[in-house]
């Protein structure tokens, strides 16, 4: 494996630890506030968390990819592995995924 690949692990690593941490936050905050466990009232814990939420939010409304996506995409071009998108479903599910995202946004638009 040459490093631009190892990198873009990396990097893919990162995001889905990004990705894990928005999203397995939001229950855990309400199972703490029933709970009423003190940790998931810590400023720097929701002020971060909401910070990340932000970074997401900002990126879609301004159609701006993320660019640990572009990235990892241009390591992975660059180490050689030019099926950067597996396979024709992964190709399909890709561009539902992102025609859904324009849709969402141009919704969003129209109520803000």
């Amino acid at each position: 494996m040459n490093w631009q690949i190892f990198l873009a692990n990396v990097i893919v690593f990162f995001h889905v630890l990004f990705v894990g941490t928005v999203v397995i936050a939001v229950p855990l905050i309400l199972l703490g506030w029933w709970r009423k466990w003190k940790w998931v009232r810590n400023f720097w814990f929701r002020l971060i968390h909401v910070i990340m939420i932000m970074i997401v939010v900002v990126e879609t409304v301004v159609g701006v990819p993320c660019p640990l996506t572009i990235w990892e995409r241009d390591l992975r071009l660059a180490g050689g592995q030019l099926e950067y998108e597996r396979n024709e479903d992964g190709r399909i599910r890709k561009r539902r995924w992102q025609m859904d995202l324009k849709t969402q946004q141009k919704s969003s638009m129209v109520t803000l």
